[in-house]
C-alpha cells in the first residue's frame, strides 16, 4: 500500500483506497468492501467463526439466559415480583492474531500482516 492513513479508518475510507491502489471505480470498491463486512456478519450470525490470515477471528459466542434477582423462585422483596430470566442470545468476539497484534504494539506503519517480520539485526 502506497497511501499513508492520517486519521480513523471507515468503510469509506477503505473504499478508496481499494479504488486507488486496484484500480476500482467507486461502485466496485464500494461493493467489494460491502461484500466483506457482509459476509463477515452472516458466517458470525450463522454461529460461524469468520478467520482472515494474519489479521484475526471473528468468534461468535452464546450468552444464556441469567437469572435477575433473588435466587429462583423466591420474591423480590423491594417490589414483591418473581425474578426474571434474561433471554439468551448470541455476541461475537474479535480475537486478533499474533502478527496484527505485534504490528500494533510496534506501531510499525509499513509491516504487512501478509509477510513474516524481518529482522533488521539492529538492537532492539
Amino acid at each position: 500500500m502506497t497511501r499513508r492513513i492520517i486519521g480513523p479508518v471507515t468503510a469509506t475510507t477503505i473504499e478508496q483506497l481499494l479504488s486507488a491502489e486496484l484500480d476500482l471505480t467507486s461502485a466496485e470498491a464500494s461493493r467489494a468492501v460491502h461484500l466483506v463486512f457482509q459476509t463477515i456478519t452472516t458466517a458470525t450470525a450463522a454461529g460461524h467463526t469468520a478467520a482472515i490470515p494474519g489479521f484475526g477471528e471473528f468468534t461468535p459466542y452464546e450468552v444464556t439466559g441469567a437469572t435477575l434477582g433473588a435466587r429462583s423462585g423466591a420474591l423480590l422483596p423491594a417490589s414483591g415480583d418473581l425474578p426474571t430470566t434474561a433471554q439468551p442470545y448470541q455476541g461475537i468476539r474479535f480475537q486478533p492474531y499474533a502478527r496484527l497484534s505485534e504490528i500494533v504494539r510496534d506501531r510499525d506503519l509499513i509491516a504487512s500482516i501478509r509477510a513474516p517480520k524481518i529482522e533488521t539485526g539492529r538492537p532492539a
